[in-house]
């Protein structure tokens, strides 16, 4: 039995180390509806900057000591991604992806 909402598929998570990034709130449906209100809420002392991606536009998290929140609602379909970047590093790392749907 499905919970109600849920679309069938768990959201994609990466395989980080589970002191990077503690998941507070995110939805658990891999497939998201656009235009859809979602909430994320991730905590992480490792990561001095979370961002959503999506089709090449970044949108960052708003950081309260080592909490990371954002509201949001994608009106765009493709990929979304949820990623963190380390001090000092060159790159993000994927935590969190979705596919957004019409």
């Amino acid at each position: 039995m499905n919970a109600p909402g849920f679309g069938g598929s768990f959201v994609h998570t990466y395989d980080i180390p589970y002191h990077l990034a503690i998941v507070q709130q995110a939805p658990l449906s891999y497939r998201l509806s656009a235009g859809q209100m979602l909430r994320f809420n991730i905590q992480s002392e490792a990561f001095e900057q979370i961002a959503i991606v999506q089709n090449d536009k970044w949108t960052a998290m708003s950081k309260v000591n080592k909490a990371f929140t954002l509201n949001i609602a994608p009106h765009d379909s493709g990929e979304l991604m949820v990623v963190g970047k380390k001090p000092g590093a060159s790159n993000y790392t994927a935590i969190l992806g979705y596919l957004v749907k019409p």
